[in-house]
């Protein structure tokens, strides 16, 4: 049995506030794509890419690697019996301005275990990610 770290996260205001009413206006942006990123060892955090609506990455858009919480609980261990799988997560513009207060606020993300055989760790907030419709 392995251990995996997860820690809380935390997707800042400053991140969110710049990808809504930023400077340089990311055109086309409708989502983003969150993914798991293997740090050192055992320790995993999310990173977003900026998506369109064909859920495809906006050329020339920067990755945002989501930190872990400074004040949280550093580290969930979640033993796993099996393999782990890492779940595709979006979240789309008008949830991240909802979820945000339109990039006044912090969005926390807590990890939590979740079991379909065999077990896998997601975000709570996060959305799995539906696949991609052909042709789009």
């Amino acid at each position: 049995m392995a251990t995996f770290n997860f820690p809380t996260l935390i997707f800042k205001k400053e991140d969110i506030y710049d990808l809504l009413h930023g400077k340089k206006k990311i055109k086309g942006f409708n989502r983003l794509g969150i993914q798991f990123y293997r740090r050192k060892g055992d320790d995993f955090t999310l990173v977003a890419q900026i998506l369109d609506k064909r859920r495809k990455k906006i050329e020339d858009s920067h990755l945002i690697f989501i930190e872990a919480h400074p004040d949280a609980i550093k580290m969930k261990n979640i033993p796993i019996d099996d393999e782990l799988i890492f779940l595709q997560h979006e979240m789309s513009k008008s949830e991240l301005k909802q979820k945000s207060d339109d990039g006044s606020k912090d969005i926390i993300l807590t990890p939590m275990p979740i079991t379909i055989n065999p077990a896998a760790v997601t975000y709570d907030q996060l959305n799995p990610c539906p696949p991609n419709q052909p042709g789009s």
